[in-house]
């Protein structure tokens, strides 16, 4: 009688952890849960800045610092930006182009630039991105409501390149 008490608890103890496991499982997939967007490229994106447009039906965003912004957003009017990183901006021809064709911030990076649209997570337009470096592997757009939205900054380059114990990254920093 023993041994199958002994039997019983086992399988006891093993159906409350699976039923934990599984438990755990459902709540993080409930954490990444959401209604989230995507950056995707399109030449005319370049173009708009390139060519210095200001959109007037746009409010305008930057990250970094204020003479060399690491990236630019302008978000459709129709939106409401939720970010406690972007800084707003009230753009101008004069300050696009000292932006864009500043010779410091250039020579930080690649010659190209990545212009992309912001979509919602419907695929609708909400604005654009550009930057000189292809941060678009650690941006994430992220609709909180039907017209409010969270856009992540670009990932600082001391921080992308940290060693850690799990990265692959064959740049020594010491």
């Amino acid at each position: 009688m023993n041994a199958r008490r002994t039997e019983n608890q086992k399988w006891q103890n093993r159906r409350w952890w699976l039923v934990l496991c599984v438990s755990l499982l459902i709540l993080s997939l409930a954490g990444c849960a959401g209604r989230y967007g995507k950056l995707v490229y399109d030449e005319a994106v370049d173009q708009v800045f390139d060519n210095l447009k200001v959109l007037p039906d746009h409010r305008y965003y930057f990250s970094g610092p204020d003479s060399r912004p690491d990236a630019i957003i302008a978000i459709d009017k129709r939106f409401t930006l939720k970010s406690d990183y972007w800084k707003p901006v009230e753009m101008t021809t004069a300050k696009l182009k000292h932006w864009i064709e500043n010779p410091a911030r250039r020579g930080r990076f690649y010659p190209y630039t990545y212009g992309r649209y912001i979509l919602s997570d419907k695929g609708q337009r909400i604005g654009l991105w550009y930057s000189l470096r292809d941060y678009r592997a650690f941006a994430t757009v992220k609709m909180l409501g039907d017209t409010t939205v969270q856009v992540s900054t670009p990932i600082q380059e001391a921080y992308r390149w940290r060693r850690t114990p799990f990265s692959n990254n064959m740049r020594d920093h010491n």
